[in-house]
């Protein structure tokens, strides 16, 4: 039972030793990187996907659209029926 006991406890210490070490490695290797970057100029975008994405058409882009049905669309119910009664007075 103390076996394992001491065991343990040395894990524990091992490997909160290889934790502590690698975050210590990986600020050092941040830090490098951040002063690297200052020295190098990058622009930045004027916009982002989400600030284009309400904005976008959803037409497809080799349609062309008919203004004379899209007139006939806009018309109201009265001048449709009017229209249709003069090519089924016979039926």
């Amino acid at each position: 039972m103390r076996k394992r006991v001491i065991t343990l406890i040395v894990a524990i210490v091992a490997g909160a030793l290889l934790v502590y070490s690698l975050d210590t490695i990986a600020s050092n290797h941040g830090s490098s990187l951040s002063s690297g970057q200052d020295a190098q100029d990058t622009k930045k975008q004027k916009y982002d996907y989400m600030s284009t994405f309400l904005s976008r058409d959803t037409n497809p882009l080799g349609l062309k659209e008919n203004v004379a049905l899209k007139k006939l669309l806009g018309q109201s119910s009265i001048k449709w029926a009017i229209r249709s009664s003069r090519r089924h007075i016979l039926n």
